[in-house]
């Protein structure tokens, strides 16, 4: 990052640049680093999606996730400050999740996946107790955006909604394998099924995954993480 113009509080904050104060930054495109002190050392009890969050009254036994339609939650990085506040009423946080496709143009790609990381980095370096949700787009430009993520770590991913098919199974099972490859995660939380052709391979390597189902599943009385 450069000099620190845009820290300055005489100007209006346009950029939203003090969501990374203080932060370090990849080589290239200057994705913030989140440290290790901001991962949770602990797994979450329960997750509920961001636009569910009012629904429970205990709230310090859940996390949040972002599991959602981006609409839905698009107002916390216009208002950051409001929903750090309300976001530190919970046990946690599961980082957000812009959606990042790889149709999109890359620009637009990483743009989300900066934002991703941006808001990661405010919410922990703010004291939210997080864990990184992956989120990377394509294979072009999904090595930097793994350097921003902490190694050894707990991270999370998303599987609801997005492994119904073979093909989008292999297409998965493809993304564990960079996560490992990069990350070599000592805890996987998944927000969804883990089906055996996917996830059993890779627990050879240690890797521990912890499967949760969505809110939605859990309200109805199902289960949705059969393998």
């Amino acid at each position: 990052m450069a000099k620190e113009t845009y820290f300055n509080k005489k100007v209006t904050d346009n950029f939203k640049a003090s969501l990374i104060k203080g932060a370090e930054f990849t080589a290239e495109e200057e994705y913030p680093i989140l440290s290790s002190a901001f991962i949770s050392s602990e797994l979450p009890k329960n997750i509920i999606p961001f636009d569910k969050s009012k629904e429970v009254k205990n709230r310090k036994d859940y996390y949040v996730c972002f599991y959602c339609a981006d609409e839905t939650f698009n107002r916390i990085y216009t208002y950051p400050v409001k929903y750090l506040r309300y976001l530190s009423t919970f046990a946690g946080v599961i980082t957000p999740d812009w959606s990042i496709h790889e149709d999109l143009p890359i620009i637009k790609q990483k743009e989300n996946m900066n934002k991703n990381l941006e808001i990661a980095y405010y919410y922990g370096s703010n004291g939210i107790r997080i864990i990184p949700n992956i989120r990377t787009g394509t294979d072009r430009i999904k090595e930097e955006y793994y350097k921003a993520i902490p190694k050894h770590s707990t991270i999370a991913i998303g599987t609801y909604g997005f492994i119904k098919t073979i093909e989008e199974q292999e297409n998965f099972d493809a993304y564990i394998e960079d996560i490992v490859y990069y990350l070599a995660p000592r805890d996987v939380v998944v927000y969804g099924a883990t089906p055996k052709r996917v996830f059993d391979k890779y627990i050879k390597y240690g890797i521990k995954f912890h499967q949760y189902d969505p809110y939605i599943t859990t309200k109805l009385g199902g289960h949705h993480g059969e393998r």
